[in-house]
This record gives structure tokens, sequence and C-alpha cells, in this order.
């Protein structure tokens, strides 16, 4: 999950490479199933997480943990 208060050009390549990286992470399959989540308005955090959970539940199990540890 990226939490960005401003979309800029940047931005957009940034959150385009992330993606490339989650699909990377997945295909190696060694790491769980990693989703790439934007969000630019903080205070939408948990409608968001639970509408994008929501939209892909079936696609899979979720893990939900901290990145690095």
């Amino acid at each position: 999950m990226e939490i960005k208060g401003q979309v800029t050009d940047h931005a957009d390549a940034k959150a385009k490479a992330a993606q490339r990286w989650v699909k990377a992470v997945n295909r190696l399959g060694q790491h769980g199933a990693w989703r790439y989540l934007l969000v630019t308005d903080p205070g939408v955090l948990g409608k968001a997480l639970n509408d994008y959970t929501a939209a892909h539940w079936d696609e899979g199990q979720f893990e939900w943990g901290i990145a690095g540890r």
C-alpha cells in the first residue's frame, strides 16, 4: 500500500514500477501473495482497504503483514 497526497507524473511511474515488482514477487512464489494499492487520501484508507479486499477476495487468500518482518 502506498499513501500519496499528490499524484504526479513521477508518482505514476513509481506506481507502475511497484506494480511490476508485485507481479515479479508473486511470480517467484516464495513470499506469499502481494497486492499493490495506491491511496491518495489517508482519510479514506479504511474504506479503500475494505473495498479492495471485497473486490479481490475471490482471487486468493489475503495475508496481512508488515514488509521486512
